[in-house]
């Protein structure tokens, strides 16, 4: 959390076994940012139109 970028958005993609983790909010709150989930089907269909140059990642500045 503390890489995160004031008013940045953090996604999550899915858990892959076990319990769902936890984590404070306040964090997310003090930073003005987004938490997005998503299921894990939705990000593998985004990798794949990404790998085959249908939609770009753009990371706008990284710290």
């Amino acid at each position: 959390m503390r890489c995160l970028a004031w008013n940045g958005r953090l996604l999550i993609a899915g858990f892959a076994a076990g319990s769902i983790p936890s984590h404070a909010a306040n964090r997310v709150l003090l930073k003005g940012a987004s938490v997005i989930g998503v299921r894990a089907e939705a990000m593998r269909r985004l990798a794949d139109r990404q790998a085959i140059g249908r939609i770009a990642i753009h990371v706008d500045t990284t710290q």
